[in-house]
Order: C-alpha cells, then structure tokens, then sequence
C-alpha cells in the first residue's frame, strides 16, 4: 500500500511541476518609429496616456523628460510592450535633389533606395526630398540655398551631366553624391562633391579580350547609344595598337560609325588581323535587319557589341539566329544586366553571350528592405549607386562601418568589374576584374537614362 502511495504523490507532483529554466531564447524587440512631423510637448504625451494610445506615446517620448511622472510612465510602458528605444546619435539628416521631369522614375526609386537604407539603422533620421524644375543654375541655386537653411548638408542628387556640371560650378560647402554621374563625365573635381556613376569606358576596356573581329556594333540612336558606340570604337582600336589615341571627336554618318581605311592602313599588321568595325543605328520602331544581317558576309564569324537597352537587345539576338548569322559571341555592357533578358530571349540565342556588370557586392538586408517599397538595386545601377551614396553619408555622419566595400578613390566610386554569361535562369560569374585607374576618355553627350525603350 505504501508502495502505490509514493507511486501516486509522484504522480501529482509530476503533474503540477514547473521548470524554471530561463530559455537561451531572447524575447523578440519591439521598436516604435515616428513618421509625424509635428511636436508632442507634455501636455499631448499626457493626453496620448489618457486616450491610452500607448505607441504614440512611446513614439513621441523622449528618452529623459524634466517631467518625473512622464519619465515613470515611459519606463513602464517600455517594460510591457518589451520596447527597444531607437538610439540617439548625432543627428542624420539627407536631403534628397530631384528633377523630375528630366529624371522621370528614378526619382522615385532612387528616393525609395536612399529610404530603404536608413531605414534599417537603429537610429532616427529625416530624409526629406527637394524637387527642382529644371537643372538650370539658378534653379539648383536657389533650391541648394533652401537645403542648406533647413540645416541639411549631406544631399543625393540623381542629376544629367548639364545638372551635375552646374551644381558643381556653383562650389557649395555642402557635401553632394551624384549616382547617375562618373567623375569623366564632367572631368572636375571638389573636395565636397562624390561621384557614384560606372565606368562605361572601363566596362568597353575588359570586354575587348572577348571581342573577334569583325566587331559589328548596334546602338540605339540616343545619346548614350552614340556615346558607348563611340568609345567602343576606340577600345577596340586601341586593344590592336596603343600608338592610337583615345581622345577623338565623335563623327557619324547615315551608315553609322565605321572605321576609315587609313586607320586599318596606318597599323602595323596583315590584312587578316587588321580590326574590321561596323556599327549600325537601330532606329525608333525598327523590327527587321534583314539589310544589315542576311548573307552579310563582311560581318561573320566575328563578334556583335550590343549598345542597345534590353527589347531591342533581344531582337538582335533572335534575328543573328534567324538569319544565320556565324557569330563568334555577342557582348554588352551594364545596360542588358537585366533579367528581363532571360524572358526575352531563347537560351540558344544568348548562349555565347558575355556581359559588363559593375553590380557585384550584394546585401540581402539592404535587398529585402527595397523589395518592401518594390525597388531594385540588384540589377538596376543607379538606384544601387544611390544605396551606395547613402551608406558612405550614413558613414561620414556617425562614423560606423561601412555596408558596401567599394573604394572611393579621389571622389569616386571605384565598382570591381564582373564578366557574367546569361543561363538558363540566371547570370553566372566568368570572371572579376578590379578597376583600376586608367586613362579617362573626355565625353561630348549628355546621357543619364540606360533604359530608354521605344
């Protein structure tokens, strides 16, 4: 009997057991932002208490209050939501520059980048954005003084090279980051201005390894077709003789930019090695290059440069397989880093393809934080330059490390070159090339928009 008494008092006990081991788990945070403008003083954070809208007491809230009851009161509520106060810093202001009739979207998605990544510091900030007409002088001017009353001295500017140009000249004290800019573009330098845009130049120069001859360029007829078309053209000259300059005035015709006899008389090699360069414009609604590609025989087995934005991209590449056209490969720069190519095009099209990509270090918070406001910074570079702008600001202001490794070299941004091949599904790493410094090609055009479509 006894026996089945102790089996019994176990029993109970084991039923009404408690452990009181602490779990290694830490309890999830709680943080409470202020997106209001307006000041809450005292008497409101008393009436929020009343009206028991407790997180907006806890928003408002400073961390220290002369009133001691307020300061209870605060402590409290921390306690029971389990709320982890936003610290406060030296305090983080940006300011935002957008002319939106020359840039269109990107001044939004390049306002929602900038947002995105001060949104995942813990700590507050203002980010507040100043929209400009035009980028005239006396535009800029007067709306850089106004940024510069309203105590911000830190402003992203997603401006063209004639914005970009006049801002510079106006020698603000005011630190300014230009995503869409590179440093050549407008070839001058200030100590408070920072220039975020890739090097197109750079991205030509690692590409002409792949590059046969012929090279048959086809560009789009805006202003950053003629001037990639351009520098190709130069890289490719010089990638056969160095003796040949690099500063050249561009020149057009109705056949394009094409190479002059003498050039290919003047270096020093056989015929059968002698660069041969064609390049043609593809014009507004353009469907059919029949003219250009079918029995075309001074263009086979060479290579086919691609200076066009993605659709017209994949129309090349659909019809050199139409018209049976014997390619060696097809190259492009930043522009058709897009996955839209994937879609567009036959895997059989793109399979001997090689791409310029300056976009090569990623972070899947900044990435995750963007795809909550749906902007890109994995493909699309300006709003990836803007992210960047927006670290090295954040880094200057409070001194904390930097996100993205990239140096900045003299005021510019500094993009390590990948050389990717389109699968299947996906882009795949060929090979990584470092930037370095070289030798700048001045430009003429202006050209801002790398996805300028039909």
């Amino acid at each position: 009997m006894l026996k089945y008494f102790i089996l019994l008092t176990f029993f109970l006990s084991s039923i009404y057991a408690q452990s009181f081991l602490v779990s290694s788990v830490p309890l999830p945070k709680t943080y409470v932002l202020n997106n209001e403008i307006e000041v809450c003083d005292n008497e409101c954070l008393y009436k929020l208490i009343e009206e028991e809208r407790f997180f907006s007491f806890l928003a408002y809230a400073k961390d220290k209050n002369e009133d001691p009851a307020l300061n209870d009161i605060l402590l409290i509520q921390i306690s029971l939501f389990n709320v982890e106060r936003m610290r406060q810093y030296t305090e983080l202001k940006i300011a935002m520059l957008l002319p939106y009739r020359v840039i269109g979207r990107y001044a939004y998605s390049t306002t929602n980048a900038a947002f995105a990544y001060y949104l995942t510091k813990n700590r507050a900030f203002e980010l507040r954005t100043y929209r400009v007409e035009s980028e005239e002088s006396e535009e800029l001017e007067k709306v850089l003084k106004q940024i510069e009353e309203d105590d911000f001295h830190y402003v992203i500017a997603p401006l063209t090279k004639k914005g970009a140009k006049n801002v510079v000249d106006l020698e603000l004290s005011m630190h300014i980051f230009f995503p869409t800019i590179h440093q050549s573009d407008i070839n001058v330098s200030h100590d408070y201005v920072y220039y975020g845009g890739i090097n197109y130049q750079k991205q030509l120069e690692s590409l002409m390894p792949y590059a046969a001859t012929p090279l048959t360029v086809f560009y789009d007829k805006n202003q950053l077709g003629k001037k990639l078309t351009e520098m190709t053209k130069i890289e490719y000259l010089y990638a056969f003789d160095q003796n040949i300059t690099k500063n050249r005035v561009v020149y057009e015709d109705d056949e394009g930019l094409a190479m002059t006899q003498k050039e290919m008389d003047d270096l020093n090699l056989t015929y059968s090695n002698k660069p041969r360069f064609y390049a043609f414009p593809i014009a507004k609604r353009t469907s059919n290059l029949e003219a250009q590609l079918k029995d075309n025989m001074n263009i086979q087995e060479g290579s086919f440069l691609l200076n066009t934005p993605v659709v017209k991209s994949a129309m090349v590449m659909s019809q050199l397989t139409l018209y049976d056209v014997n390619q060696t490969n097809v190259l492009s720069t930043q522009i058709n880093y897009n996955p839209e190519l994937l879609l567009l095009t036959q895997q059989k099209d793109r399979e001997n393809m090689y791409i310029a990509n300056s976009i090569n270090y990623h972070n899947n918070i900044m990435i995750e934080s963007n795809a909550l406001l749906r902007n890109n910074i994995v493909y699309d570079w300006i709003n990836y330059a803007t992210t960047i702008g927006a670290d090295y600001f954040y880094h200057m202001i409070t001194s904390a490390r930097r996100e993205y490794p990239q140096e900045i070299i003299n005021n510019q941004v500094h993009y390590p070159i990948s050389i990717v091949k389109p699968t299947y599904s996906r882009f795949i790493t060929v090979e990584i090339i470092k930037e370095d410094s070289i030798e700048v090609l001045p430009v003429q055009e202006e050209a801002l928009d790398n996805e300028d479509e039909d």
